[in-house]
């Protein structure tokens, strides 16, 4: 019996000027070939153990280390990082923080190049890896002009090029949309089945890993730094489902229907909960309750417009960037006090962009931007600030002070409140989102998902009453996004106008009432979420994935307003 790839015995990691572990006690063996995803809630140490395993820790990351590593049998502490990564390969969450080159060529050249690899041979190397992902005909573009699933995809073959053995995705999904999220998890399946590449997933989205990978030997869960489960994904579903709510991982949603059933009705005690979507048709068909009108969610559709003057009209609006970039082309609409609206598209649609003229940072080139009222093009950022707050995708493009309090103060100071009520704002702040005991710690020093909840506190912390958000939860785990969605929710009762801009199909339908779907910087689409994603053919145009629960609904031959948790539940005798 060969030995295992990667083996980690009693692994404890601590950070410098951390009085807490980060990591403990963790043990677990990996075969070559395998394909292990590593599930746990924000901040549980999964980044730290993908540091352990491809040396950034401790050559990138001080930490005091202790116990046993071996990757490949090397110990990654032991072994220089250019040496490691021929070796294993990482690919991080956001693939801009790993381009060097100009352009694509010169990227994926990179490695290569430290190697001193004869340029004939690298010239060869490079087009066979971009060849490999689909992208051999983007080697002379800048990587940063590419929408977000084609950077995915020359960060793959910037790896790939090094012909690691091994490779770590590091929350692959979290920035792309529907499509583009099916076509990096197409080709990590390509990675393994043609290739025997060794794989590790560090992902918050178990639906859609588990329903796109051809296998998926095991899942690791981890919580608080320890490993809770090491097994089949099949057993994790059907017999640690508690487990995963406790710690703030989602079920797949056919999987969390019979779990609730299960648990709220004491219904259903005798069925296994599903583990695909196939098995959930099977067995709500044969539990369906025959009156399901009567649990119609219609009464909850209607708009909840405060006042029939919009807060954000855009009119014939059109924007270019330097270059002659096309961002958004001809878009119009009105965005009224009280709604919940979706800003829904693909990678590269013009949904940010649109964020950007909504909060005045950009202007638009032809056509005008109102806000309350107000002509973007006749007032300041900081003006338009008191009545628009964006949370940005990406939260270290919002960060720069030295601790998570200051983060939060900084807006409502330079918004011109007292310091009592600056007090009180961000007290509120760090309370809804639950990071009162990092509120000194420097925010560069936590997970990713964690500076995304300090981004989204600052935001808060400024007391805008139109909240547009950008890929908030991205990142997230689940608790933590039924946690802000939850406040949200409430402050949408209070009058607070919500623009959501997310791929997360099931996201929007739960917590929006109206969708505004864009493609190549048009609009394609603007009316009721649950009849915009119903539409195959918008979603489709949109490269977007139509909603697990809505094709539940459909392939069970339910009413189109059959697409909550709740609905389903209610169906079930």
């Amino acid at each position: 019996m060969s030995a295992p790839v990667i083996e980690v015995k009693n692994l404890n990691v601590r950070y410098k000027e951390v009085v807490k572990p980060t990591l403990k006690n963790i043990s677990f063996s990996i075969k070559k070939g395998e394909v292990v995803l590593i599930l746990g809630p924000s901040g549980s140490g999964k980044t730290t153990l993908a540091r352990c395993l491809n040396g950034l820790i401790p050559h990138s990351y001080p930490a005091d280390v202790n116990g046993y590593i071996s990757v490949s049998g090397l110990d990654p502490r032991e072994t220089p990082l250019h040496k490691l990564s021929l070796k294993v390969g990482t690919v991080l969450q956001n693939p801009e923080n790993q381009f060097v080159g100009l352009t694509v060529e010169e990227d994926v050249a990179f490695g290569l190049e430290n190697l001193l690899v004869p340029r004939e041979k690298m010239i060869k190397i490079i087009d066979e890896s971009l060849e490999k992902v689909g992208m051999l005909t983007y080697k002379h573009r800048s990587p940063h002009e590419l929408s977000g699933g084609e950077k995915q995809k020359v960060a793959i073959a910037g790896i790939l090029a090094m012909a690691p053995e091994i490779f770590i995705f590091d929350e692959p999904l979290a920035n792309l949309d529907p499509m583009s999220a099916d076509e990096t998890l197409r080709i990590i399946n390509m990675l393994n089945e043609k290739y025997n590449k060794t794989i590790i997933i560090i992902e918050h989205r178990f639906e859609e890993v588990l329903n796109n990978l051809t296998k998926l030997n095991r899942v690791i869960l981890i919580s608080s730094g320890s490993i809770l489960y090491n097994g089949s994904p099949s057993s994790l579903i059907r017999d640690y489902s508690e487990l995963l709510e406790k710690v703030g991982i989602r079920l797949p949603l056919y999987s969390e229907i019979i779990y609730k059933v299960k648990k709220e009705k004491g219904k259903l005690l005798d069925v296994p909960i599903p583990i695909s979507l196939d098995d959930a048709v099977k067995i709500i068909k044969n539990a369906i309750s025959h009156d399901s009108q009567a649990y119609s969610s219609q009464a909850n559709n209607e708009y909840k417009r405060l006042s029939n003057e919009p807060v954000i009209s855009l009119r014939n609006v059109s924007f270019e960037y330097p270059g002659g970039i096309r961002a958004v082309e001809n878009v119009s609409f009105d965005i009224f006090p009280g709604e919940s609206v979706a800003l829904l598209g693909h990678n590269g649609a013009g949904k940010s962009t649109l964020a950007l003229l909504m909060l005045g940072i950009l202007k638009p080139t032809s056509g005008d931007v109102i806000i309350n009222g107000l002509n973007t093009k006749e007032t300041t950022v900081a003006q338009n600030a008191k009545n628009v707050g964006l949370v940005m995708q990406n939260p270290d493009h919002m960060l720069f002070q030295k601790t998570v309090e200051l983060e939060l103060e900084f807006g409502p100071k330079n918004l011109g409140y007292d310091k009592k009520t600056i007090e009180t704002l961000v007290e509120n702040a760090l309370e809804i989102t639950n990071l009162k005991k990092y509120r000194k710690w420097p925010p560069m020093a936590l997970s990713f998902g964690q500076r995304k909840r300090v981004g989204l506190a600052a935001i808060l912390s400024m007391n805008s009453k139109i909240l547009l958000l950008d890929e908030p939860t991205a990142g997230q785990d689940w608790k933590h996004t039924r946690m802000f969605m939850t406040f949200i929710e409430k402050l949408i009762d209070r009058g607070y106008t919500l623009i959501l801009i997310t791929h997360d199909m099931n996201l929007a339908l739960e917590y929006t009432e109206r969708a505004i779907i864009m493609a190549k910087g048009r609009k394609v689409a603007d009316g009721p979420t649950k009849e915009i994603l119903s539409n195959d053919e918008v979603v489709s145009k949109s490269r977007l994935k139509p909603s697990t629960l809505i094709t539940l609904s459909k392939r069970l031959g339910l009413p189109g307003y059959i697409y909550k948790i709740s609905d389903f539940i209610n169906l079930i005798n």
